[in-house]
């Protein structure tokens, strides 16, 4: 952080996370989440973590240590001797609930009065009703917990379903614990992009569309893949990847 900050060709204004990793899907650790501020302090620069996967996070095996889901608004900037005006937090429901039709999000920035203002008064960050209600509805349920435990076992049900597969066809992927998606090497021959997406043609002839791990990836042949589907659906997409990639099934 220190090189690309002191050889930016312009101004930077605030480091932004996602946590957990939206990409590769484990959380950061306390030390990492501290440290981020700690250089912000010194930069003078905020810190903007994007929490919209918090509990998203589930139990997964391979990963014997997790780091668990810390909120940056849980960080002690006493202790840490920086100001806590430097920590903006962003959650929303769509990823918590699966409710993408009904978004909702949040912007938390502790000790900006003027900055706290400014979303409120654009006509573009207006809720509508039914958004507005439902959010309401799901964060005051006695039954909250109960939901976020149940979605936290299904996704826990469904990588298990998915990495199995992997497992099975001897198709490389990146063990995660938080998130919705998880990346696989797909196409592990491929030597050109054109390669890759040709494969990704290929699943979207079949029915099944994935992302490109182009985008994200310097290594050809990856795809990113959204396991938190029914499992009648991600059984039918498996089955249909066979098809499309002339694995035996």
């Amino acid at each position: 952080m220190e090189e690309a900050m002191d050889n930016a060709t312009c101004k930077i204004k605030a480091l932004i996370l996602t946590n957990p990793h939206s990409l590769f899907g484990q959380c950061y650790t306390q030390e990492v989440l501290e440290a981020c501020l700690k250089f912000c302090q010194r930069r003078d620069i905020h810190l903007i973590a994007d929490e919209v996967y918090a509990m998203t996070t589930f139990s997964s095996a391979e990963i014997s240590d997790p780091a668990p889901f810390i909120s940056a608004l849980s960080l002690d900037t006493s202790a840490l001797r920086c100001d806590r005006s430097r920590i903006h937090t962003i959650w929303g429901t769509s990823k918590t609930f699966g409710s993408s039709e009904c978004r909702m999000g949040c912007i938390v920035s502790q000790d900006n009065g003027e900055a706290n203002f400014r979303p409120t008064a654009a006509s573009n960050t207006q809720l509508s009703l039914l958004s507005a209600l439902s959010a309401t509805s799901l964060l005051s349920s006695p039954t909250l917990p109960l939901l976020v435990a149940l979605s936290s076992a299904r996704l826990a049900e469904s990588y298990i379903l998915v990495t199995t597969f992997f497992i099975r066809h001897h198709i490389d992927y990146i063990p995660v614990n938080a998130g919705l998606n998880i990346f696989a090497r797909l196409a592990p021959s491929a030597k050109t992009w054109e390669d890759e997406s040709a494969i990704i043609t290929k699943l979207k002839a079949k029915g099944v569309v994935v992302q490109g791990g182009g985008s994200y990836l310097k290594e050809k042949g990856w795809v990113r893949i959204s396991f938190a589907r029914e499992e009648h659906l991600l059984q039918e997409a498996l089955h249909r990847i066979i098809a499309a990639l002339d694995f035996e099934s």
